[in-house]
Parts: C-alpha cells; sequence; structure tokens
C-alpha cells in the first residue's frame, strides 16, 4: 500500500518515467523516453496500464505504449491537434476513446487505438483544464477556467 508519494522533477524536457513501487528509494526509473518537445502538462494511462496519453503545450498529443517487462516506453502515435496547448487528457476505461482538454476551450475526441477524430465539443469560453471519464458510462466530464463544468453523453462503451 502506498502511504505517501513525493514527485521528482528533474529539468523539464517533455519526458516521461517509470519507477516500481517497493525498491530502493533512490533506485533509476525503470523506464524514461522522451514524449514531448516541451514538458509533459497531461498525462493519463489506461486501465490496464500498458499505455496511455500525454499532451504539453505543443501541437501534438502522444499516445505511447508501456512495456513494464522490458522496462520500455515508447511511442504508438501523435495526433496533430489544430491549435497548441493541452490541459488534460483521458482514455476511456474500454480503451475505446480518447479525450483532450485544450487551451482554445475546445475538447477533442478520437479512437484511442488509430488517433481518428471523432469530435470537437464546444461550450467552454476559456481554456479547458480538467478531463475524466464516468467508470461504466457514455459521461464525459470536463471543466475550464471559466468556472464551468460540462457533461457531455458520448459513443456507448463496449459490454464487458
Amino acid at each position: 500500500m502506498v502511504m505517501a508519494v513525493q514527485l521528482y522533477c528533474p529539468p523539464e524536457d517533455g519526458s516521461v518515467a517509470v519507477w516500481q513501487l517497493g525498491v530502493a528509494p533512490h533506485a533509476p526509473p525503470r523506464a524514461l523516453h522522451t514524449l514531448c518537445r516541451e514538458p509533459v502538462m497531461a498525462l493519463a494511462v489506461d486501465c490496464t496500464g500498458a499505455g496511455g496519453a500525454a499532451g504539453s503545450a505543443e501541437d501534438q498529443v502522444v499516445v505511447f505504449r508501456l512495456d513494464h517487462a522490458a522496462g520500455r516506453v515508447s511511442v504508438r502515435h501523435s495526433i496533430e491537434v489544430q491549435r497548441k496547448g493541452i490541459g488534460d487528457v483521458a482514455v476511456r476505461p474500454d480503451r475505446r476513446l480518447l479525450a483532450t482538454a485544450g487551451w482554445d476551450g475546445r475538447v477533442r475526441v478520437y479512437k484511442y487505438r488509430s488517433g481518428r477524430p471523432l469530435a470537437i465539443l464546444k461550450y467552454h469560453t476559456s481554456a479547458v483544464t480538467g478531463i475524466r471519464f464516468a467508470p461504466r458510462s457514455m459521461l464525459l466530464a470536463t471543466a475550464a477556467r471559466d468556472g464551468t463544468v460540462a457533461l457531455w453523453p458520448l459513443f456507448q462503451p463496449a459490454e464487458q
């Protein structure tokens, strides 16, 4: 059981690192990889722990794989966005959808595995800063600097 966490911030270079809990406190990361040119500002790991997505101040979102056995992080694909700045990212629990929170006030929805764009959701009048999928549901919640929270009904999840 993890009782406390401390974040160590190396030079901001767009890297992500994976550590193994329960080993020596000063052990090097299990995996380290540079995903973005700018510092990573948004990160989501999918429910299997085998991959995820990262965003930054640049005009792309990077979808990545995690290979715990090999200690490797690798890029699966990059998604170019129309406007720079990703405030948050989320992967739906069924791993079918990826949603991004844009600094431009837009929420963008993609197919998680391919990166194919599916929708641009417009409601917020300022930067979207938070985004989460509800577990076992088709709802996406978003929050923005304008003080608004929005609930979006999205494509039905796969039956489990």
